[in-house]
């Protein structure tokens, strides 16, 4: 029976962020995300600090739309900021 190949990890196309016809400010979150991934703690801490700065009204929007029973409102905002730190930038 022949092994089965691991898929490889997507590669993500850090090229995005030289391209003429992306928004500035879509080039600042990129290179701010890719701090994150690669940099060490603590310049990835300083990033992270920046997209949270940038991103905190929109956050805070999306969070006060869930009602969870035994959740506050700050409760869902840092499972947020957990979610967006630690799931959603790998």
């Amino acid at each position: 029976m022949a092994k089965r190949k691991k898929p490889k990890p997507k590669k993500v196309n850090k090229k995005l962020s030289n391209r003429k016809n992306v928004d500035p400010e879509v080039k600042y979150y990129i290179e701010l995300v890719y701090a994150v991934r690669e940099k060490p703690q603590k310049e990835a801490n300083i990033a992270f600090s920046k997209i949270v700065d940038g991103l905190v009204v929109k956050i805070k929007k999306i969070a006060g739309k869930f009602k969870i029973p035994g959740f506050s409102f700050d409760d869902i905002y840092q499972e947020s900021l957990y979610a967006l730190r630690y799931k959603a930038i790998k």
